[in-house]
C-alpha cells in the first residue's frame, strides 16, 4: 500500500486540520480521503461546534463532502486517513460508503462513548477492512491532549 514515510505524510496533514480545529475551540481531528497512489482527494475537521451538530466529526464531514461533491454514494477504492482512530460512527459509516482501508495515528483509548474499537466494528462487517493504526500516534495523541486541555480551560 504506502511506505512508513508516505503513511506518516498523510497523517500529518491530518494533524494540519486537526489544528484548525483546535484554534477553533473544537475537538483537534482531522481526516483525509486519499485514492490509492496517495493523493489527497478531500479533507476535513471536526465542526461540532460550529454546525451545532454532534455528528459534525472530521470523518462524517469528509464522507458527507466527498459524496455530495462527487454525486456518489460510494467511495470504494479510496482510503480513510485520521489523526486518531475513528470512532464506531465514523467506521460505519466509512464502510457504508465502502471504504474498507483505514490508516490512523493514536488509538481511541476508552474514552469514546460508546467503547467500541475500530478493531470491533471491522469484526462484526462482513466486509474485509484493512486498519493500519499508530502512525506518529506519540505525536497525534499529544496534539489531541493539548487542545482538549486548553479548549477546557477556556482558551
Amino acid at each position: 500500500m504506502f511506505t512508513q514515510e508516505q503513511k506518516e505524510r498523510l497523517v500529518r496533514l491530518c494533524m494540519t486540520e486537526a489544528e484548525l480545529a483546535g484554534k477553533s475551540g473544537e475537538d483537534a481531528f482531522g481526516a483525509l480521503l486519499v485514492d490509492k497512489a496517495g493523493a489527497v482527494v478531500f479533507s476535513a475537521h471536526c465542526t461540532k461546534l460550529q454546525d451545532s451538530d454532534r455528528l459534525a466529526h472530521a470523518e462524517i464531514n469528509l464522507l458527507r463532502h466527498a459524496c455530495k461533491t462527487l454525486h456518489t454514494q460510494s467511495l470504494e477504492g479510496h482510503i480513510l486517513v485520521t489523526n486518531a482512530e475513528p470512532c464506531s460512527m465514523c467506521m460505519s459509516a466509512a464502510i457504508k460508503t465502502k471504504i474498507f482501508t483505514f490508516i490512523y495515528g493514536t488509538a481511541q483509548g476508552r474514552k469514546t462513548r460508546p467503547s467500541i474499537s475500530a478493531e470491533m466494528v471491522r469484526d462484526h462487517t462482513a466486509n474485509e477492512v484493512t486498519l493500519v493504526p499508530n502512525i506518529l500516534a506519540e505525536e497525534t495523541r499529544e496534539q489531541i491532549e493539548y487542545w482538549r486541555n486548553t479548549n477546557s480551560a477556556g482558551g
